[in-house]
Protein backbone atom coordinates (compact mmCIF):
# COMPACT_ATOMS: atom_id res chain seq x y z
CA UNK A 1 0.00 0.00 0.00
CA UNK A 2 1.12 3.77 -0.96
CA UNK A 3 1.44 6.11 1.47
CA UNK A 4 -0.85 8.33 -0.54
CA UNK A 5 -3.24 5.33 -0.35
CA UNK A 6 -3.11 4.85 3.33
CA UNK A 7 -3.30 9.02 4.23
CA UNK A 8 -6.69 8.54 1.85
CA UNK A 9 -8.26 5.45 4.06
CA UNK A 10 -6.91 7.60 6.79
CA UNK A 11 -8.99 10.11 5.78
CA UNK A 12 -11.85 8.07 5.47
CA UNK A 13 -11.40 6.65 8.70
CA UNK A 14 -11.97 9.72 10.50
CA UNK A 15 -14.71 11.18 7.85
CA UNK A 16 -16.89 8.38 9.00
CA UNK A 17 -15.80 9.13 12.49
CA UNK A 18 -16.81 12.67 12.54
CA UNK A 19 -20.06 12.04 10.85
CA UNK A 20 -20.85 9.51 13.05
CA UNK A 21 -19.83 11.94 15.83
CA UNK A 22 -22.07 14.25 14.71
CA UNK A 23 -25.04 11.98 13.74
CA UNK A 24 -25.30 10.88 17.84
CA UNK A 25 -24.60 14.26 18.91
CA UNK A 26 -28.11 14.99 17.16
CA UNK A 27 -29.57 12.08 18.06
CA UNK A 28 -28.57 13.03 21.79
CA UNK A 29 -29.57 16.51 21.32
CA UNK A 30 -33.12 15.55 20.04
CA UNK A 31 -33.64 12.94 22.74
CA UNK A 32 -32.60 16.11 25.56
CA UNK A 33 -34.98 18.53 23.62
CA UNK A 34 -37.74 15.63 23.75
CA UNK A 35 -37.33 15.11 27.17
CA UNK A 36 -37.43 18.54 28.22
CA UNK A 37 -40.67 19.31 26.09
CA UNK A 38 -42.26 16.33 27.75
CA UNK A 39 -41.25 17.40 31.42
CA UNK A 40 -42.43 21.06 30.81
CA UNK A 41 -45.88 19.39 29.72
CA UNK A 42 -46.24 17.18 32.51
CA UNK A 43 -45.39 20.16 34.65
CA UNK A 44 -47.99 22.15 32.94
CA UNK A 45 -50.62 19.41 33.89
CA UNK A 46 -49.59 18.90 37.25
CA UNK A 47 -52.10 21.32 38.70
CA UNK A 48 -54.99 19.51 36.58
CA UNK A 49 -53.85 16.41 37.11
CA UNK A 50 -53.38 16.61 40.86
CA UNK A 51 -56.89 17.39 41.33
CA UNK A 52 -58.03 14.71 39.27
CA UNK A 53 -56.03 12.09 40.88
CA UNK A 54 -57.69 13.57 44.30
CA UNK A 55 -60.83 12.51 42.64
CA UNK A 56 -59.94 9.22 41.71
CA UNK A 57 -58.29 8.83 45.07
CA UNK A 58 -61.81 9.58 47.24
CA UNK A 59 -63.86 7.23 45.18
CA UNK A 60 -61.25 4.74 45.47
CA UNK A 61 -62.38 4.96 49.13
CA UNK A 62 -65.79 3.69 48.51
CA UNK A 63 -63.91 -0.08 48.92
CA UNK A 64 -63.56 -0.97 52.23
CA UNK A 65 -60.07 -1.72 53.33
CA UNK A 66 -60.23 -4.43 55.31
CA UNK A 67 -60.83 -7.97 54.18
CA UNK A 68 -63.32 -8.90 56.60
CA UNK A 69 -66.06 -6.34 54.70
CA UNK A 70 -67.49 -7.53 51.59
CA UNK A 71 -67.85 -4.90 49.42
CA UNK A 72 -71.58 -5.16 48.35
CA UNK A 73 -73.22 -5.60 44.47
CA UNK A 74 -74.95 -1.70 45.04
CA UNK A 75 -71.17 -0.41 45.86
CA UNK A 76 -69.53 -2.37 43.19
CA UNK A 77 -71.96 -0.57 40.70
CA UNK A 78 -71.31 2.40 42.26
CA UNK A 79 -67.72 2.25 42.16
CA UNK A 80 -68.06 0.96 38.77
CA UNK A 81 -70.48 4.28 37.41
CA UNK A 82 -67.82 6.26 39.00
CA UNK A 83 -64.95 5.24 37.94
CA UNK A 84 -66.31 4.76 34.25
CA UNK A 85 -67.77 8.40 34.97
CA UNK A 86 -64.24 9.85 35.97
CA UNK A 87 -62.26 8.05 32.93
CA UNK A 88 -64.94 8.83 29.88
CA UNK A 89 -66.79 11.93 31.29
CA UNK A 90 -64.29 13.99 33.45
CA UNK A 91 -61.36 12.95 31.20
CA UNK A 92 -59.06 11.40 34.04
CA UNK A 93 -57.86 9.49 31.14
CA UNK A 94 -55.81 12.36 29.85
CA UNK A 95 -53.73 12.60 33.09
CA UNK A 96 -53.09 8.93 34.26
CA UNK A 97 -49.38 7.47 33.13
CA UNK A 98 -49.49 4.10 30.91
CA UNK A 99 -49.04 1.90 34.25
CA UNK A 100 -51.52 4.03 35.89
CA UNK A 101 -54.32 3.37 33.45
CA UNK A 102 -53.36 -0.49 33.18
CA UNK A 103 -54.03 -0.79 36.63
CA UNK A 104 -57.10 1.34 36.52
CA UNK A 105 -58.50 -0.58 33.84
CA UNK A 106 -57.69 -3.61 35.51
CA UNK A 107 -59.29 -2.45 39.08
CA UNK A 108 -62.44 -1.12 36.71
CA UNK A 109 -62.99 -4.75 35.08
CA UNK A 110 -62.86 -6.86 38.20
CA UNK A 111 -65.56 -4.04 39.76
CA UNK A 112 -67.66 -4.79 36.33
CA UNK A 113 -67.16 -8.68 36.94
CA UNK A 114 -69.54 -10.13 39.30
CA UNK A 115 -67.84 -12.78 39.59
CA UNK A 116 -64.70 -10.94 41.00
CA UNK A 117 -63.41 -11.95 44.53
CA UNK A 118 -63.97 -9.17 47.19
CA UNK A 119 -59.48 -9.55 47.62
CA UNK A 120 -59.10 -9.41 44.01
CA UNK A 121 -60.99 -5.95 44.03
CA UNK A 122 -58.94 -4.85 46.85
CA UNK A 123 -56.10 -6.10 45.78
CA UNK A 124 -56.24 -4.12 42.38
CA UNK A 125 -57.46 -0.95 44.34
CA UNK A 126 -54.64 -0.96 46.50
CA UNK A 127 -52.03 -1.50 43.35
CA UNK A 128 -53.70 1.46 41.89
CA UNK A 129 -53.22 4.01 45.13
CA UNK A 130 -50.17 2.55 45.27
CA UNK A 131 -49.49 3.83 41.31
CA UNK A 132 -51.15 6.92 42.19
CA UNK A 133 -48.95 8.04 44.57
CA UNK A 134 -45.70 6.67 42.94
CA UNK A 135 -47.45 8.93 40.01
CA UNK A 136 -47.33 11.94 42.18
CA UNK A 137 -44.10 11.23 43.39
CA UNK A 138 -44.93 10.67 46.96
CA UNK A 139 -43.48 6.87 46.69
CA UNK A 140 -40.29 6.29 44.84
CA UNK A 141 -39.12 3.19 43.34
CA UNK A 142 -38.50 1.36 45.87
CA UNK A 143 -41.46 2.26 47.88
CA UNK A 144 -43.82 0.81 45.61
CA UNK A 145 -42.79 -2.75 46.60
CA UNK A 146 -43.01 -1.96 50.50
CA UNK A 147 -46.20 -3.24 51.76
CA UNK A 148 -48.00 -0.61 54.09
CA UNK A 149 -49.79 -2.59 56.92
CA UNK A 150 -54.09 -2.63 56.82
CA UNK A 151 -55.89 0.01 58.45
CA UNK A 152 -58.26 -1.11 61.04
CA UNK A 153 -62.17 -1.44 60.08
CA UNK A 154 -64.37 1.67 61.66
CA UNK A 155 -66.15 0.68 64.75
Amino acid sequence: MTFEQQVLLTLIDKGLLALLLLAAGFAFKWLLQDKKARDEALHALAPNRTTAYQELWKTLGKVPPSSDQAILPDVRKQLADALSDWYHEKSGALFLSWRTAKRFLIALNLVRDDSAANEAIRDAVSALRTQLKRDCGIYGPFEVAKQLPSPRSRS
